[in-house]
């Protein structure tokens, strides 16, 4: 079977985007996970990508959306990717451009098969090179919420002690489901961070309390004036607390950017009673910068980044 196929990144955290239809998938999606690492292989063998966003097509075209499975590069299914949402809300506005006269405005409706979330286009900036997505990730729930909470605690402090220097920068640990589960590590200071993710990340995947987990490490930074001033222009709000971030994907491992990552720091970040809940959180990753809000402490959270198109092509499955 020949798969045309598209490569999309958010944040440099790539993917291979496919649509099919409703028959087709039926067949071929299990073959699809098992050559996931293949496909997704960055050593020259594969496309390259952190993993494959599947939009199953509705056999009937008027119900206007598609169901979303999303593969991680190791053939596993996750629950949740907010730059994946991103990429895939984009490909369908491409898929349906036609269709979208009015694109400050227009939406397109994103139904994640079983988790329900909307994805939908806010205000892309014309005389901004990068379109800017918003996407609904749901309501999070916040460390005591999640059963595995305590659990993350006891790990944590338990590796920390193994890694030269982290159980003294360590400010607080938290844990977040953004659909998939999240461990954040907030630091003092300033230090390196990929070399600490990849010490760290791969040691909290082995748990009786979860399947894998992310894993993230952030620290509060200043953000310059002037990309301030230019986002908060694009995002049509003010921009808040900025933090600089790395993380540890389930599934994949080290990526340049993880969505639902950068919506559980920032939702961590505004349990904190001095956080407000107007403005936007920064979250700057290797890849990129995401921007996230949550009004309301037991609301739903947004989050706005980019997602550009690369290049499109086709494989045999």
């Amino acid at each position: 079977m020949q798969i045309q196929f598209e490569k999309w990144h958010g944040c440099q955290n790539d993917f291979i985007v496919i649509f099919m239809s409703e028959n087709n998938a039926k067949y071929a999606l299990n073959s699809l996970q098992k050559m996931a690492p293949i496909l997704c292989d960055k050593t020259g063998q594969g496309i390259g990508s952190d993993g494959i966003l599947v939009l199953i097509q509705a056999t009937d075209p008027s119900k206007g959306r598609s169901d979303l499975m999303i593969i991680n590069s190791d053939g596993s299914l996750a629950k949740n990717c907010g730059n994946g949402l991103r990429c895939a809300a984009a490909s369908l506005k491409k898929f349906k451009q036609c269709k979208l006269h009015e694109p400050p405005k227009s939406e397109v409706e994103l139904y994640v098969q079983n988790y329900g979330f909307i994805s939908q286009y806010v205000d892309s900036n014309t005389s901004y090179t990068k379109q800017i997505i918003s996407i609904n990730m749901g309501i999070p729930l916040l460390n005591e919420h999640n059963k595995f909470h305590q659990k993350v605690h006891e790990l944590v402090n338990t590796f920390a002690f193994e890694i030269v220097g982290l159980k003294d920068n360590i400010e607080k640990i938290s844990s977040c489901k953004v659909s998939n589960d999240h461990i954040m590590i907030f630091l003092k200071q300033p230090a390196n961070m990929i070399e600490l993710i990849e010490l760290i990340g791969p040691k909290l995947q082995h748990s009786d309390a979860w399947d894998g987990i992310n894993v993230h490490i952030a620290f509060q930074t200043e953000w310059n004036s002037r990309d301030k001033e230019k986002y908060q222009k694009i995002l049509g709000g003010s921009i808040g607390d900025s933090y600089k971030a790395c993380s540890w994907e389930r599934g994949v491992g080290p990526t340049k950017a993880c969505g639902s990552g950068a919506t559980a720091i920032a939702v961590a970040t505004l349990d904190d009673p001095f956080s407000s809940r107007d403005a936007w959180v920064n979250i700057n990753m290797p890849g990129g910068s995401l921007y996230i809000k949550q009004t309301d402490e037991h609301g739903e959270a947004i989050l706005a980044g980019p997602a550009e198109f690369v290049y499109e092509g086709q494989f045999t499955l």
